[in-house]
């Protein structure tokens, strides 16, 4: 195996079936097309994918704001009970009855710095 053949008449002769088909220009020129279709449809497919990969990501994303937009109206729209309560006169412990909060939940909602705008 010093780059000389082997005596195995197989193996001679796949050596020299491979060496005609390196010089058959029919054979070569349909491996190139051959190649050159494989890799487009390569580029293609990976190009599809990516497409669709986008679209499925774009509406995992879409799913995923509108249940956190969900989440925060709701917070939003119950810290928004809890001033208007607190506003209006309530204690803690009633706003808690009212709005089934645990009273650390109201208080924390007080003590917030940032006051929800009521309209």
């Amino acid at each position: 195996m010093n780059g000389s053949i082997s005596d195995d008449p197989y193996i001679q002769e796949l050596d020299s079936a491979v060496k005609d088909a390196r010089l058959n220009r029919e054979w070569r020129s349909d491996y190139m097309i051959y190649s050159a279709n494989y890799w487009d449809a390569v580029r293609d497919g990976r190009a599809d994918g990516r497409r669709d990969g986008y679209k499925e990501g774009r509406a995992m994303g879409l799913e995923e704001g509108k249940a956190q937009g969900i989440v925060e109206g709701k917070a939003q729209g119950i810290a928004e009970m809890v001033w208007l309560l607190k506003e209006s006169g309530k204690t803690v412990d009633e706003i808690s009855s009212w709005c089934r909060l645990d009273p650390k939940d109201v208080l924390n909602i007080l003590a917030s710095e940032i006051k929800p705008v009521l309209s």
